[in-house]
């Protein structure tokens, strides 16, 4: 199936040709490029029973690609959990009214209201997770991809939600993609009061201590290789072949170069 990176590896240059992106988004086109390939290097894993060698390619961790979103909203969703107390949640949103959407656009600022309370506190970080690490779109809405055009999948909020589709040239779809590409250094989630960084590990805890709330674990409890098979069922020390335990090869692939930035 074609996805985000096939699309910017056949358009970028006529993209760039038409158009004048920003720092930012070519950052965030060339990371996605660059994503799970050689040009980020990579590892040798070989199995020490049967010999099977298999290539890990690093990732960009860029927070606009699709391919890299996976762990960071599973530790975000471990993570609130770990902070929720017995108390009742409200859930505020900030939208833009389709009307003033021009407005908006060159004048972006946030609009308010407060939806009712969630069932428990865990039906709201269960909600929020769906979307804290979301991306413009994502890989399975992709259809086609074409030597001119890009079809997919889209939901029509305006028609009762059904689903649609649609098709852009390559350079439109970039276009429209690169609108929703954040500013190098925009903080997308904040936490205030007693969820704050600095106040988690006093006020919050005391909290937690009053209302005899025993925390679960946070993410960084677990090493990466823990965190992955609890709460995403993946098993990377295992061997494709055979049930044993491969040895990681410390020499790093060629072509490696510096991390791109999590942008």
């Amino acid at each position: 199936m074609p996805n985000l990176q096939d699309i910017f590896v056949r358009f970028f240059e006529d993209y760039c040709q038409t158009h004048n992106p920003s720092y930012d988004q070519y950052k965030v086109m060339n990371a996605l490029m660059a994503c799970r390939t050689s040009k980020l290097g990579g590892h040798h894993n070989v199995c020490t029973n049967c010999g099977e060698t298999s290539i890990a390619y690093n990732s960009c961790r860029n927070r606009h690609c699709p391919l890299c979103q996976s762990f960071k909203r599973e530790k975000w969703r471990v993570d609130r959990n770990s902070e929720l107390l017995n108390v009742h949640y409200f859930h505020v949103v900030f939208t833009v009214p389709e009307e003033l959407n021009p407005i908006f656009f060159a004048n972006q600022a946030f609009v308010v209201y407060t939806k009712e309370n969630f069932d428990s506190p865990t039906h709201v970080v269960n909600y929020l997770w769906q979307y804290t690490h979301r991306v413009a779109i994502s890989n399975h809405r992709i259809l086609k991809v074409t030597d001119d055009h890009v079809t997919f999948r889209y939901k029509d909020n305006k028609d009762s939600g059904k689903t649609k589709q649609m098709t852009l040239t390559g350079t439109e779809f970039i276009r429209r993609f690169l609108m929703h590409v954040l500013p190098s250094g925009f903080v997308k989630i904040r936490h205030y009061g007693i969820l704050a960084a600095r106040n988690r590990p006093t006020k919050l805890a005391h909290c937690q201590r009053i209302m005899k709330i025993i925390p679960s674990k946070k993410s960084s409890d677990y090493t990466a290789l823990e965190f992955l098979v609890k709460f995403m069922r993946l098993d990377f020390s295992r061997c494709s072949k055979c049930p044993l335990e491969p040895s990681n090869c410390d020499t790093v692939m060629q072509e490696a170069t510096p991390h791109i930035g999590a942008g």
